[in-house]
């Protein structure tokens, strides 16, 4: 979104252009911020994949929780909503697939390795507490 007057005011220095990478009202800073997003996805990728277990899962959902944490308050940057953002989703597959007892499709659990339609063939829903 373009604010009246934001040109000229860069092109006099009126702005500051690096106020993005410290915010004074951030609770972390920017680098700790990219650590969390990098061990997020590293999470996600090795733990929670396409091949996975309870065990495999359970260290994700540990160390997602760890993150999130980190993050029990109102997010004010882009970085720290995409942060929460992030460590949300990844929270919500990555308890989709430990409640899901069975391999289904392209996803692969070392102990539960077959489909199971009798108790799983619909689809997980979860709703934010009231």
């Amino acid at each position: 979104m373009r604010l009246p007057g934001d040109a000229e005011a860069k092109e006099i220095g009126k702005i500051d252009v690096t106020a993005e990478l410290e915010h004074p009202i951030s609770k972390i800073k920017r680098e700790e911020i990219q650590q969390n997003k990098l061990a997020v996805k590293s999470a996600m990728w090795k733990e929670v994949g396409i091949v996975r277990s309870k065990e495999t899962l359970g260290r994700a959902a540990k160390k997602i929780k760890e993150i999130e944490k980190k993050l029990n308050y109102i997010p004010f940057t882009k970085d720290e909503i995409e942060l929460k953002n992030l460590t949300q989703v990844a929270k919500l597959i990555t308890q989709a697939a430990l409640d899901r007892k069975e391999s289904r499709g392209a996803h692969f659990r070392t102990d539960f390795p077959k489909s199971d339609d009798k108790h799983w063939k619909k689809h997980l829903v979860y709703k934010a507490p009231s």
